[in-house]
């Protein structure tokens, strides 16, 4: 988009709709230079006309407070089913 390339942990097409959205999953939110390239990562889409829960996704973790399998279920039925 706008001559900036991505390459998201996940990318998704919608079955029946054929919508593409993007899927960024932070895993280590607890160390701070990968916490802050994450901001920047989320600020560069957000420019470039992506936007959280509509054709962008983000999910965090950290080593004290991992993802839940259950957390990961309700982000998959909220925006891509």
């Amino acid at each position: 988009v706008n001559g900036v390339i991505f390459y998201p942990d996940f990318t998704i097409k919608i079955p029946g709709s054929g919508e593409i959205k993007y899927w960024e999953h932070f895993g280590m939110m607890d160390n701070e230079d990968y916490s802050k390239k994450a901001v920047s990562k989320i600020d560069k889409y957000l420019q470039n006309g992506f936007f959280l829960g509509k054709n962008f996704i983000a999910s965090f973790e950290s080593s004290i407070q991992p993802l839940s399998t259950k957390s990961i279920e309700k982000i998959i039925k909220e925006y891509l089913l």
